[in-house]
């Protein structure tokens, strides 16, 4: 099957720590994630792309897709980085229905972020 790439612009809101990307319209299987800070936050800040299944908070201790806090947003200013996906690999793969969604650290104030999903259908 042919991959598909949806990107997502992150941006500052004072008070939001996580929430949803992407809703799966039909079983899919994550295949890769890419992340780029295009304005940093300015202090310490990380994210982790995340799998949310019912009305389940999208947080990094439930069902993360790549290691907790792997993206980080303070490091460098349009630095493409490609996290390792999770070994578990049912952790890649949504339901119809399922969601993507990210956990930051803290809030995101000042910074501004752009990450793509790759997946196929399965």
């Amino acid at each position: 099957p042919a991959t598909v790439y949806e990107s997502f612009t992150i941006r500052p809101h004072a008070t939001i720590t996580e929430y949803d990307l992407m809703v799966a319209h039909r079983a899919i299987q994550v295949t890769a994630i890419k992340a780029v800070p295009s304005t940093l936050q300015g202090g310490a800040l990380t994210a982790t792309i995340v799998k949310a299944t019912g009305t389940a908070t999208p947080v990094k201790t439930t069902t993360p897709m790549i290691a907790a806090d792997a993206l980080d947003l303070n490091a460098g200013a349009y630095t493409v980085v490609t996290p390792a996906l999770t070994a578990t690999g049912a952790d890649l793969i949504l339901a119809a229905g399922d969601r993507i969604g990210i956990d930051f650290s803290a809030a995101l104030t000042a910074g501004l972020a752009t990450v793509t999903i790759a997946y196929k259908y399965v």
